[in-house]
């Protein structure tokens, strides 16, 4: 049985910019509510490399409507994980995450990574590869997240 994860909007671009994402869409249930579909429609207006991978992550993925409207798309995965029982919510959101560390359904994009190659679905090489991408793509200032995949990968 596939895997039900929720996703908010830094994760689906983590996952697209990585070059793995139509490998995650093919391996996990991957669902996302109505505030992040606008949010990536709105990203995916933009010529970058974030407006590709905007425009290439909403092809695949089960858009859900929640219960009410939320401000923040993470309120609304949060949400989510909690009407659909999903098996995990990923954000690259590090205070989200943070906040939500007793949370233990609740994890960085790259933890999908970490199943995909668990799996033997993807080599090392395609998870070392995956993870550096992200970083050469996004500006992030907080390594947590590389960290983390740092971690995933010395596993195996």
């Amino acid at each position: 049985m596939r895997l039900a994860v929720v996703a908010d909007t830094g994760a689906i671009l983590s996952l697209s910019l990585s070059g793995l994402l139509p490998k995650c869409k093919k391996e996990f249930r991957i669902v996302v509510g109505t505030k992040i579909r606008v949010e990536l429609e709105r990203i995916s207006k933009g010529g970058d490399d974030l407006g590709s991978a905007a425009l290439s992550a909403l092809d695949g993925i089960e858009v859900r409507k929640t219960s009410r409207e939320y401000l923040k798309g993470e309120d609304e995965a949060l949400d989510l994980l909690t009407e659909l029982d999903a098996d995990i919510l990923i954000s690259d959101d590090i205070k989200f995450v943070m906040k939500n560390k007793n949370n233990r359904k609740v994890a960085f994009s790259v933890i999908l990574l970490g199943v995909l190659l668990e799996q033997n679905k993807i080599t090392k090489e395609d998870f070392v590869k995956g993870v550096d991408r992200i970083f050469a793509k996004r500006n992030w200032d907080e390594n947590l997240i590389y960290l983390a995949a740092k971690y995933i990968i010395q596993q195996y």
